[in-house]
């Protein structure tokens, strides 16, 4: 890590693949996987009322412009 910080690792010219490597498979242990689900899900919670009235003003805008 403290190499990373000073900027003491090798830069490559092209990608993992142009080294030669990369061609292994990579395993994820389940702490990990739970880590990974955690970081992309996303919880929306909303009630009935919330709807219907996005559904209301929706038509009511649509309404107003003489679209049916």
């Amino acid at each position: 890590m403290n190499a990373l910080n000073t900027m003491q690792v090798p830069v490559s010219a092209g990608g993992v693949y142009a080294m030669g490597g990369g061609d292994g498979l990579v395993t994820i242990n389940p702490a990990q996987f739970n880590q990974l689900v955690k970081a992309v899900s996303t919880s929306i919670m909303l009630d009935g009322r919330s709807i219907s009235q996005s559904i209301d003003n929706g038509n009511m805008r649509t309404g107003n412009r003489g679209v049916y």
